[in-house]
């Protein structure tokens, strides 16, 4: 992956993910062009399954009880 995709935003990245998904579902690219596309695809699939990865973490050690263990708790709509 490029070094300008490592600092992509979760919302980008999906975006991008979207777009190479589309074109592949669409067809009409040759075979090779097809490789990378999935290849390229593959690494950001991986790039936002670590990001979702790490916002899990720091909510569990955002939601931490005092006890040491964690609890997830659904916020209501105006963030509390």
């Amino acid at each position: 992956m490029e070094e300008q995709e490592l600092n992509l935003t979760f919302e980008e990245a999906m975006d991008k993910l979207e777009q190479i998904v589309s074109e592949m579902e669409y067809g009409g690219i040759p075979l090779e062009q097809m490789m990378s596309k999935f290849e390229e695809g593959a690494k950001l699939a991986k790039y936002c399954q670590e990001k979702l990865a790490g916002l899990k973490k720091k909510m569990e050690i955002l939601t931490r009880r005092p006890d040491g263990s964690t609890a997830w708790s659904e916020m209501s709509p105006d963030g509390q």
